[in-house]
């Protein structure tokens, strides 16, 4: 109970985006790299007609997180997903290609839809992020 008070109260998650996160990002960015990189291999070069499906969306997850860890970082980490989009042009099975959109496109709402739907309510959050680019970049 008491961890549900504190969970769902908002001054705490106010002072946690506060916090710099800066110390997580680094590993997040690393696992991102790796993930893609291991992706990459496994698709195009190790076995050309075989598509990672857990892969896929592992580099999805590592990429939202990243961005959600560190917003100013949104573009770089869509942009590392190249590579799993590009698979979806490449030749294999059709199954594989279906699941790995699917797989990817639920974790993505799974990890994107709550964090959207209590900042709709939070008159900061629309200027959050130009706020820390600028920040960031002062």
């Amino acid at each position: 109970m008491a961890a549900a008070i504190y969970l769902t109260g908002e001054e705490p998650i106010r002072f946690e985006t506060d916090v710099r996160p800066e110390s997580i990002v680094s590993f997040l960015i690393i696992l991102n790299i790796f993930l893609i990189l291991e992706f990459s291999y496994r698709c195009y070069l190790r076995s050309p007609r075989v598509i990672p499906v857990i892969l896929g969306p592992c580099a999805v997850i590592s990429s939202i997180i990243t961005t959600l860890a560190k917003p100013s970082l949104a573009i770089a980490a869509a942009g590392a997903l190249t590579p799993v989009a590009a698979s979806l042009f490449h030749p294999s099975s059709r199954r594989n290609k279906i699941a790995l959109l699917l797989g990817s496109l639920v974790v993505a709402s799974l990890l994107i839809l709550p964090a959207q739907v209590p900042a709709r309510r939070d008159p900061a959050n629309v200027a959050f992020l130009p706020t820390q680019l600028f920040v960031i970049h002062a």
